[in-house]
């Protein structure tokens, strides 16, 4: 019988270590076509933790896809922040023209986070 105690022990310190580690709330998540001024429309996921809103919003812009940011959700929404990623126009799967960085015109990474704040 003195082996049994320390085995409960063991799964009783399981148990709570599984409880306790989960995450309270799941978060979720939608992936949005977000419209630019120029109509053009671009990838973007939306993290939101759980519970009634409103909550503060981090914007994530992207040339390494949005769904990078799934490594960091669940952190950002468990701390009560919306976690906005979206793909760098003609990146991933946001339409339109993938220019090097100064040959867009302003229809760049500036214009698109202001449209994308707007938005």
């Amino acid at each position: 019988m003195r082996h049994i105690a320390p085995l409960g022990a063991v799964i009783t310190a399981a148990v709570l270590l599984i409880v306790l580690s989960t995450p309270c709330g799941a978060a979720a998540k939608e992936t949005v076509m977000v419209a630019m001024r120029d109509n053009v429309k671009l990838a973007t996921d939306i993290h939101l933790p759980a519970g009634e809103g409103p909550w503060p919003a981090i914007l994530m812009m992207t040339p390494y896809g949005r769904k990078s940011a799934e490594a960091v959700a669940g952190e950002v929404t468990q701390r009560g922040y919306v976690l906005v990623s979206q793909d760098f126009r003609g990146r991933f799967d946001s339409e339109g023209t993938d220019y090097p960085v100064f040959l867009h015109l302003g229809w760049g990474e500036r214009q698109d986070g202001y449209d994308t704040i707007e938005w």
